[in-house]
């Protein structure tokens, strides 16, 4: 299994709810109740984002 460090940008929004994105993923976006939440949702998006990039270029290439 591979490791990717990605840098996460975290938004407290004015209802108080926590915005958390991945520039170096265009449309991964995830929030949480709590910062922590957050960062928790956004890794999982992340881990089904490159999930995905990778199965579509497996499929590609078949």
């Amino acid at each position: 299994m591979k490791t990717y460090v990605l840098r996460v940008s975290l938004e407290q929004e004015e209802d108080g709810r926590w915005s958390a994105w991945i520039d170096a993923l265009p449309g991964c976006a995830a929030w949480g109740y709590t910062r922590d939440e957050a960062l928790k949702a956004i890794e999982d998006a992340a881990a089904m984002y490159v999930e995905d990039v990778l199965e579509a270029e497996n499929e590609r290439q078949a």
